[in-house]
C-alpha cells in the first residue's frame, strides 16, 4: 500500500497544494512551524479519519477561508490491495466526513483498508503519562486490524456515554434511586459484555504482538535475550492470561462493589475505560524502572512488532509516518531504526529539520523543502503549491 499523492485545500497553513508522493521513501525537510507534521496528519487522517493531535473542526479549517466557506478538504489517491482508490476527508466546524471512490464511509473503513503506524515524540513518550495514552496505543492498533473489534469498541463507547449520563442525572437528582437503579440494570446486559469483549480484544492483540515487540527490542538495543514482556491490568490485577468468561466475572463482581461509589461519583468506576498496560523490563514496571531512552525503545520497539503483525498476518504493508521522531533517540538507536526501515518495503513519510537524514537511506527516494505552507521537491526544484 501507498500514497500516489496528497491534495490540500484550506487545511491548517496550506491554502491549496497537491503533492506526488513517491511508494518508497518521502522526507519533508524544514525548519520547525512551516508545516511538515500538519502535512504528515492530513495523511494520518486518510487512513484514520482523525488527527494524532488534539482539536476540533476549526483547529484544521485555514482561517482565511472561514469568509467563504469554513470547510477543510484532504484528497488523495491510495494503492492498496493491488487497486486504487480515491479518498477524500472533508472537515467542517463540527463533523467530518469520508468519501472513498465518491462513496461515503465512516473512519473505522479507513482504518481498516488504508494501515498506517505513526511514530510520534508523543507515542515514544506513553509509557510516563498516564494510562488514556497506552488505552489509545492498543486501540488505535485494534481499530485498523479487525471490523468487529472496531465495532466493539464503538458501542462500548456510546454504552458508556449513556451509562455516565444515567449516573450524572441521579447524582443532579433528576432521577431517583429506583429509576436510576431500572435503567443500569438494562445498560448493563449491554455494557458488561461489551466491556469483556473490549478488554479481551486487547489482552488477545498484546499476547500477538509480544514475540514481535520481543524482537524488535533486541534489535533495537543490540543485544539477545532482552527480558521485555507487557502485561494488561484491570482494577490492579494482572490479566494477560484471562480469557472472556474470566473478564466478565471480574467485571460483573467490580461493578456490584462499586455500585455505591458509582452513584455518589456520578460516574462508571468499571470497564476497559479503567484499564492499564504495564511495559515490563526485567520484570520491572518501565514506568519507574527504565531511563527515558530505554522507554522510548520500548514504545519503538511495539511500533515495530505492530508493522510485522501487519506485515505476517494480515499480510499487508502499512505506510509508516515518522513525525520528527529521529530526534528523539540517541545515535544507536537511530542507526537501528533506519536500518529496519531500509529492510521493509512499506512506504515511509519522514518529517524532520535534519538536513542529513536523507543521506541515512540509499533508497530511492523524494525530498521536499516544506516553507511556510508550500512544498518544493528538491529532485525537480518544482514548487508544488498553487495558491
Amino acid at each position: 500500500m501507498y500514497f500516489k499523492n496528497i491534495q490540500l485545500h484550506a487545511y491548517r497553513n496550506y491554502s491549496s497544494m497537491k503533492l506526488n508522493l513517491h511508494p518508497k521513501v518521502n522526507i519533508f525537510l524544514g525548519k520547525n512551524g512551516q508545516g511538515k507534521t500538519n502535512l504528515l496528519e492530513a495523511i494520518y487522517f486518510c487512513t484514520k479519519g482523525q488527527s494524532f493531535r488534539p482539536g476540533h473542526g476549526l483547529t484544521y479549517i485555514q482561517k482565511n477561508d472561514l469568509l467563504v466557506k469554513p470547510t477543510s478538504v484532504i484528497h488523495s489517491q491510495i494503492f492498496a490491495h493491488k487497486l486504487e482508490f480515491d479518498v477524500k476527508v472533508m472537515i467542517e466546524e463540527h463533523k467530518k466526513q469520508y468519501y472513498v471512490n465518491q462513496r461515503k464511509e465512516n473512519s473505522t473503513f479507513l482504518a481498516r483498508k488504508f494501515p498506517s503506524v505513526l511514530f510520534s515524540p508523543e507515542s515514544l513518550a506513553v509509557i510516563k503519562e498516564g494510562p488514556e495514552a497506552r488505552r489509545h496505543l492498543i486501540d488505535e492498533f485494534l481499530m485498523g486490524i479487525s471490523e468487529n473489534t472496531a465495532r466493539a469498541l464503538r458501542d462500548y463507547k456510546r454504552c458508556l456515554k449513556t451509562r455516565n449520563k444515567v449516573l450524572r442525572d441521579y447524582k443532579h437528582e433528576l432521577k431517583t434511586l429506583v429509576e436510576t437503579e431500572r435503567l443500569l440494570e438494562s445498560l448493563d446486559q449491554l455494557f458488561l459484555p461489551l466491556s469483556a469483549s473490549v478488554s479481551f480484544a486487547r489482552i488477545n492483540a498484546l499476547r500477538s504482538l509480544l514475540p514481535g515487540l520481543k524482537s524488535s527490542m533486541s534489535y533495537i538495543s543490540c543485544r539477545e535475550n532482552v527480558d521485555i514482556s507487557v502485561d494488561y491490568v484491570i482494577s490492579s490485577l494482572s490479566s494477560l492470561h484471562l480469557e472472556y468468561d474470566q473478564i466478565l466475572q471480574i467485571l460483573t463482581r467490580r461493578r456490584d462493589e462499586l455500585r455505591s461509589a458509582e452513584l455518589s461519583s456520578g460516574t462508571t468506576l468499571v470497564g476497559p475505560h479503567k484499564h492499564d498496560i504495564h511495559f515490563l523490563f526485567e520484570g520491572e514496571d518501565s514506568r519507574f524502572y527504565c531511563s527515558q531512552g530505554q522507554q522510548r525503545a520500548i514504545i519503538l520497539s511495539f511500533k515495530m512488532a505492530q508493522i510485522m503483525y501487519h506485515r505476517e498476518v494480515l499480510e499487508d504493508e502499512p505506510v509508516l509516518l515518522l513525525d520528527d521522531v529521529l530526534s528523539e533517540l540517541d545515535g544507536e538507536k537511530r542507526a537501528s531504526l533506519v536500518k529496519f526501515l531500509k529492510e521493509i518495503p512499506s512506504q515511509i513519510i519522514v518529517t524532520t529539520t535534519d538536513l542529513s537524514f536523507p543521506n541515512d537511506f540509499d533508497r530511492a527516494m523524494s525530498v521536499f523543502d516544506i516553507r511556510n505552507g508550500t512544498a518544493i521537491e528538491r529532485i525537480t526544484g518544482n514548487e508544488v503549491c498553487f495558491v
